[in-house]
């Protein structure tokens, strides 16, 4: 058995988890030595495995998984026996995965499904608002909230009553840095962009409308809507850019208009984008990429430059100067788009939701929820006795518990299991930090309210296999799955490869089920126009091909000859020198040369030289009708070829070198089989099949089919290893029950 057949039985499809709550039974259907298997658990994984297939729940197929069923069980009971699931190993690697397991049990998925689909609608409109913020620290005493919120309440009834303007207020009162600048406004904005108490004020308002306090973590806002409006979708745009940010002289700042402007009347008469990007952009991220930028949406950009972005309506138009914090702009429309459909963004949204604040309110849900179900019930005179206990050595995190007579006392209970003062107390000395933005009170209540979630959260977890099957069933299969895994290793998959001689003697001993057919020594080119084929046959020499492109042809007086050549050799020596495979053709025409010798001279030259020896010089003497002598790299290297076919397309030419069984290439099916070249037209390709030799059958070598060898030799020592298992614990199959089975699965 290999690992992907261990797979069979070691489901990692967490998607795949139910929510289903209910009992199972426990009728035994085998026993592997004293160890029950209940009928359940293999209708269960026997169902999971095969509910896409119409023609699994024959009686003989059903028989075949029990078999393959009962040997997982063999291994699985002998890595208990031998303690593999005692090991530290095991139980954290374990524990990683049954922390994933139980994730999707410990959300709510109406919450997160209502929020996401919230979040989509949102996106559709996009908000214009202004706000005016009081900060408050997120543990603030209640006599300091209670003034901040006093105070939006007296500064909100002056603008509603027109004694003051909303504007000006923000200008005077709210701690936003960017409030005395731009007096609160925050442009347009849309879903997931603010804070999510914020947003959903500033969605709920209508346009005109001021809110009362909207707390945050940043503190209490007033949130006044100026505008709504249909989304504008996304925007991608290219840009020029001349740097001219504050602080910079006037005459500099006149120089970066003038030449911005410049560069507009060179576009506006026709000259090139691109070129006018790479000389004069200065944003270096994007001035070799046309001034390409990033699509983007409302918020996301300068506000300046998203509203010149946004004005444009035909793709390839481009701005007037756009001047921002950065610079001066000119900006070139790409593409627009609209929003996306709901089933492109519902994942995205999902991922961000779960980043958010939108989580708390997930998790508010999710621990009311738990609270009820599993019995919650708190000791509200104890907990007040614990708060009580805050003392200023919390802030410098030097806390220590005293009254040990009081560490047994229940603070709260979910169902049978109590959590004690004591339990607390622990959890508070592990948890304590130095904070200096909270009093004791509240960092103790903090404290409190964090131990009662993770507690209601831990117990769910621990006991989520008593209230869900589906979990229960995986997280065996997890847990059975590592041990199996594990053993496997040791005994089958890793012994078979560092078991060379074992390996060897059984390939000896089965050395006639490893025979090579008849077999055909070929190379195949497989080319998207007949011309390359063609083109190819003009380049072959023997068995290396001309290099298209370096052709090199001189004509002249003998010495001329010499010159022109050894000047072209020079220049291509060092290439040739890193590259191997590559060596000089030299065609010519003997009987129209003046002077052979020039040959025999240009040979010398080239073998003169040190690191070019006999076999990088080939020779030519076949073309007629020609004074001159015609040089040419080859190579031998098809990858070489095909780069240098493929510089447009990867699609132009692949070619295939090797031994080939008839049946191992459809091609070689299609054509007559032996020596001898064919050209084969299929599916709009052109091949070119050249057979240069045809080899009789004979054995294969172990050096050749290693890898088939050592699954095979895997096999074989599973097989011998289950024998032995089966002696060790003998499986006892429960008839009566098996045949209850097949008809409750033959009947689904």
């Amino acid at each position: 058995m290999n690992r992907l057949s261990v797979l069979l039985f070691f489901t990692l499809a967490l998607a795949s988890c139910s929510t289903t709550k209910q009992q199972q039974d426990t009728t035994s259907l085998f026993k592997v030595g004293e160890w029950p298997i209940s009928s359940d658990e293999f209708i269960y994984v026997y169902s999971k495995n095969n509910f896409n297939r119409d023609s699994a729940y024959s009686e003989n197929d059903i028989k075949e998984y029990l078999d393959l069923f009962i040997n997982f069980k063999l291994k699985v009971t002998e890595a208990k026996a031998l303690g593999l699931d005692t090991a530290q190993s095991f139980k954290t690697e374990l524990e990683g995965y049954r922390k994933q397991l139980a994730k999707p049990y410990l959300t709510e998925s109406q919450v997160t499904e209502k929020l996401v689909k919230e979040a989509y609608e949102r996106l559709k409109l996009e908000v214009n608002a202004a706000h005016i913020l009081l900060n408050v620290k997120p543990y603030a005493d209640p006599q300091d909230t209670l003034k901040i919120f006093n105070q939006l309440l007296d500064i909100r009834e002056r603008i509603i009553n027109g004694e003051d303007d909303f504007a000006s207020m923000a200008a005077q009162y709210s701690q936003d840095p960017s409030a005395k600048k731009n007096k609160g406004d925050l442009g347009y904005f849309s879903s997931m962009q603010m804070v999510y108490p914020f947003e959903d004020a500033a969605y709920k308002l209508k346009v005109g409308d001021i809110s009362a306090p909207v707390k945050t973590r940043f503190g209490y806002h007033l949130i006044k809507v100026k505008d709504k409006r249909p989304s504008r979708g996304k925007v991608k745009v290219a840009h020029i850019m001349i740097r001219a940010t504050s602080g910079i002289s006037e005459s500099d700042a006149e120089r970066a208009r003038r030449k911005i402007f410049e560069i507009h009347d060179q576009l506006s008469q026709g000259a090139e984008w691109g070129n006018l990007c790479k000389q004069f952009s200065e944003d270096l991220a994007s001035k070799n990429k046309g001034g390409e930028l990033p699509l983007f949406g409302t918020g996301n950009v300068d506000p300046d430059f998203e509203t010149a972005a946004f004005t444009l309506d035909e793709i390839g138009s481009f701005s007037t100067p756009v001047k921002t914090a950065y610079g001066w702009h000119i900006i070139k429309l790409i593409e627009k788009r609209g929003i996306e459909k709901f089933e492109e963004l519902e994942q995205k949204i999902k991922e961000r939701i779960s980043r958010d604040s939108r989580a708390q309110l997930n998790k508010k849900v999710l621990i009311d929820r738990l609270k009820k179900e599993n019995g919650f019930v708190a000791n509200d005179d104890n907990v007040q006795q614990i708060l009580a206990k805050a003392d200023s050595s919390l802030l410098t995190a030097t806390w220590k518990p005293n009254g040990q007579e009081e560490s047994e006392k229940v603070l709260f209970q979910i169902k049978d299991q109590t959590y004690t003062i004591a339990d607390f107390f622990s959890y508070i000395e592990k948890k304590q930090r130095p904070r200096s933005d909270i009093s004791p009170h509240y960092l103790m209540k903090s404290y409190y309210n964090d131990f009662q979630e993770k507690s209601i959260l831990s117990y769910e977890e621990d006991h989520l296999a008593e209230k869900y099957v589906d979990y229960k069933m995986l997280l065996k299969e997890y847990h059975e799955g590592i041990l199996l895994f594990q053993l496997m290793d040791e005994k089958v998959w890793s012994y078979a490869t560092q078991d060379t001689v074992g390996l060897k003697d059984f390939f000896e001993k089965n050395r006639n089920d490893y025979q090579w057919k008849e077999r055909a020594k070929a190379t195949i080119y497989d080319a998207s126009k007949k011309e390359i084929i063609d083109e190819l046959h003009d380049l072959k020499f023997d068995n290396y091909f001309k290099v298209p492109g370096s052709k090199f042809t001189v004509n002249g007086a003998d010495q001329e000859l010499v010159g022109q050549l050894t000047k072209k050799i020079d220049e291509l020596t060092p290439y040739l020198k890193e590259t191997g495979h590559l060596h000089f053709l030299l065609e010519y025409d003997r009987s129209k040369l003046g002077n052979v010798k020039v040959i025999d001279s240009i040979q010398h030259y080239i073998n003169s030289i040190e690191f070019i020896n006999k076999k990088k010089l080939l020779s030519n003497d076949r073309m007629l009708g020609t004074n001159g002598i015609t040089f040419h790299l080859v190579s031998h290297s098809s990858g070489y070829i095909e780069e240098a076919y493929n510089k447009e397309s990867e699609l132009r030419l692949r070619i295939e070198e090797g031994v080939f069984e008839k049946d191992e290439n459809p091609l070689l099916g299609e054509i007559e089989w032996g020596e001898g070249t064919s050209l084969v037209e299929k599916n709009g390709r052109f091949y070119f099949v050249d057979i240069q030799d045809i080899l009789p059958p004979s054995p294969k070598e172990l050096k050749d089919i290693k890898g088939l060898v050592i699954s095979d030799y895997q096999n074989y020592l599973e097989k011998i290893w289950i024998g032995e298992l089966k002696e060790k614990y003998p499986v006892t199959v429960n008839e009566e029950e098996l045949n209850k089975v097949l008809k409750k699965l033959e009947n689904n």
